[in-house]
């Protein structure tokens, strides 16, 4: 099995990112769904916090990825696949995903690999902490010499799908006009926008003022633009403006101008995003206790973050990814703390606002004890170098000759079955 050909699959439950190893960046990043040819007919998502449900759709994604983004002669059956998969999945899962690859695409080597070890592998380490913020879930995973430390890690199912879902509801309430926009449209908003300050509760307060001098203006200007002309009486005297109300509504026009972003939608009309809804969205991921009182409004129970040791929080009393971080580095051996704070790695999509790195390090820095050096490591210096780290990682991984012995062969597959990829998970 030639490296240069090595396929690398990173399924995330809202986006997939496929290539060959030895790229700088995969080929295509796609979305995990199949749609209907079928008017009316809803589309099928096959992954659910990480883990595939629909394994008849998830095959249709995979050779969706192949036929349309790795050439035209490309053929499964000619190159190994090495395939990324959540933290903490059940043995099951990684043995239908053997079972799919080897069965389904007749792929002549396969290697399923951790995650969040292969983010970290994409910042050149093997011993580290991963806060990777996902679309539907955020993992926070320790790592020593590329070993997964399972009972240190921390999952939550609360991701960048849920500051999109919420971010529409402040869009509906921030609007003077009724708008009917679907999920794409508001995480391409998001995507284009959304911001992160480290000082939040001094920042948003100060956009709250802007934000009502900017309205203001705004209805003070639409009230002009209506006109009252002609129904002055014609003795009363021409008012004049002095100077100093014309530098008040320069100034008031200026205020309205740098709260407001204008935002050409995909039907060509503009909408103006504001600050508040700019900033506020992602706070959520640092304080869920803001959706104390509209969370049920806002998404689903399905959507209801949750944790990997336990069930739905009604009360909306998880933590933030800040403090999940932390726990999960104190939950590892004093030995190996301060290397881990030393060594953070951010990945995942939700983890690339403007501002969001900052953020973390400030937090992290402020829950750690004395002594403790907070450090947050590159993983590259693409725009999206956070949202592709698994999949870098895998291709860092795919090209190693030293890797060549880690390959489950077809030969192995039809000796001992899907069980043989449990001896090469690690």
């Amino acid at each position: 099995m030639s490296d240069e050909h090595t396929v690398v699959i990173d399924n995330g439950t809202g986006y997939t990112k496929i290539g060959f190893a030895g790229e700088e960046a995969p080929r295509q990043i796609y979305r995990t769904v199949v749609e209907s040819d079928v008017e009316g007919t809803a589309p099928v998502y096959p992954m659910q916090y990480g883990i595939i449900n629909d394994w008849e759709a998830m095959e249709k994604v995979w050779n969706f990825g192949f036929k349309k983004y790795l050439g035209s002669s490309f053929n499964p059956s000619d190159h190994p696949v090495l395939i990324a998969e959540t933290p903490l999945a059940p043995k099951l899962h990684r043995e239908k995903i053997t079972q799919a690859m080897f069965e389904g695409f007749e792929t002549p080597g396969l290697f399923v690999a951790n995650s969040c070890i292969l983010s970290l592998y994409a910042a050149g380490r093997i011993t580290g902490v991963v806060l990777d913020v996902g679309h539907a879930t955020s993992k926070f995973v320790p790592i020593q010499e590329g070993f997964c430390l399972t009972h240190a890690v921390e999952k939550s199912n609360w991701g960048g799908q849920n500051v999109t879902l919420f971010l529409r509801k402040l869009l509906e309430q921030a609007q003077t006009q009724p708008i009917n926009l679907d999920f794409e449209v508001i995480n391409k908003i998001k995507e284009d926008l959304s911001f992160v300050d480290a000082n939040y509760a001094r920042t948003i307060e100060t956009l709250r003022k802007q934000k009502t001098a900017a309205v203001g203006q705004q209805q003070q200007q639409q009230q002009q633009a209506n006109g009252t002309n002609g129904t002055e009486s014609s003795e009363q005297p021409e008012q004049q403006a002095t100077p100093t109300s014309k530098k008040k509504s320069t100034a008031s026009q200026s205020n309205a101008v740098e709260y407001f972003k204008n935002y050409t939608l995909p039907d060509g009309n503009i909408i103006q995003i504001g600050q508040v809804e700019r900033l506020q969205c992602n706070e959520i991921l640092f304080q869920p206790q803001l959706l104390h009182t509209s969370f049920k409004e806002i998404m689903p129970k399905e959507l209801r973050p949750s944790y990997h040791t336990g069930g739905y929080q009604d009360e909306l009393d998880e933590l933030g990814i800040q403090q999940m971080a932390f726990d999960s580095i104190m939950k590892c051996e004093l030995d190996i703390k301060k290397e881990l704070t030393a060594n953070i790695i951010l990945s995942g999509g939700a983890a690339t606002p403007t501002g969001f790195q900052k953020r973390v390090q400030l937090e992290l820095e402020n829950l750690s004890p004395s002594g403790f050096s907070v450090n947050i490591a590159p993983v590259g210096s693409a725009p999206n170098s956070k949202q592709v780290a698994t999949w870098a990682g895998g291709a860092i991984l795919g090209q190693l000759s030293s890797f060549n012995t880690m390959w489950i062969k077809k030969s192995e597959y039809n000796e001992f079955g899907p069980q043989i990829v449990n001896r090469r998970t690690y």
